[in-house]
């Protein structure tokens, strides 16, 4: 098995082999628990209220919010958030997405979302925010250019 090495390396050299073969079985068997459904939406996901189904800003989306804004504050940095282009026909509730922003007090974070809106064609879109791949590189230049602004 490992001819080149003496016997007390070999001895050495199979402890190591084998608790490597050990954790790479652990691996794999947490991986493949992870795949069922139990695992991956009820164990370790998040659990949202029935309330939270109907926000558009996540619990975890705000903590995430904070903790960006935290350091950049701190360092004079103004985090700022654009709106991504949305579809015409979509459903989107200004009012209500502002209220929610207000209420998880990142209006600083959020000042001149309205602003940035642009609102596409639907035909543009795979779904209401997210361009189909041909479009990408027409529209994109004129989307970080109102980053830059």
């Amino acid at each position: 098995m490992f001819p080149d090495f003496q016997p007390h390396q070999r001895a050495k050299l199979k402890v190591i082999a084998f608790f490597t073969l050990v954790a790479s079985a652990a691996l794999i068997a947490v991986f493949v628990a992870l795949q069922f459904r139990a695992f991956s939406t009820g164990l370790i996901a998040p659990v949202y209220a029935a309330q939270d189904a109907q926000r558009t800003l996540s619990p975890i989306s705000i903590d995430y919010l904070h903790q960006l804004d935290e350091p950049c504050h701190s360092h004079q940095i103004r985090l700022r958030i654009v709106c991504p282009p949305i579809s015409q026909t979509g459903g989107y509730d200004e009012s209500a997405f502002l209220r929610e922003v207000s209420a998880a007090q990142l209006d600083d974070v959020f000042a001149g979302y309205s602003a940035t809106m642009r609102k596409v064609s639907p035909d543009l879109l795979i779904d209401n925010i997210h361009f189909k791949t041909p479009y990408i590189p027409r529209y994109a230049p004129a989307f970080v250019k109102m980053l830059l602004e």
